[in-house]
């Protein structure tokens, strides 16, 4: 029986370690996406795709969708020290996100 108890909990060792190393890859993505959106966002809002409304949609589209990913993974995260910095990242690229109107930037953002 020892035996048994032994492998067990060395099962149970691997397997945290395993969630651990998942959820540190996909820390990795979201924090990817993200940082990606916002530099979308800084792209849609530079003086240069002002002008050119459909080269800002383009932007900002791509940003929706970096948006989307990330919040789609990051309720899979499960470790709190990894997410809870993320999903403030997040928040920012919500908040930036949502003061695009009309292809048009904020007017603190750039």
């Amino acid at each position: 029986m020892p035996e048994d108890a032994m492998r067990s909990a060395q099962a149970a060792l691997k397997l945290a370690e395993l969630h651990f190393k998942t959820d540190r890859q996909l820390a990795e993505i979201v924090g990817r996406s993200v940082e990606h959106g916002l530099m979308l966002l800084r792209a849609a809002g530079a003086p240069g795709a002002g002008g050119d409304s459909a080269l800002s949609e383009q932007f900002l589209a791509r940003a929706r969708a970096c948006r989307d990913e990330a919040e789609r993974l990051l309720p899979t995260i499960q470790a709190e020290a990894l997410r809870l910095p993320l999903q403030a990242k997040l928040d920012e690229l919500r908040q930036v996100l949502s003061g695009f109107t009309g292809g048009r930037r904020p007017a603190a953002y750039c």
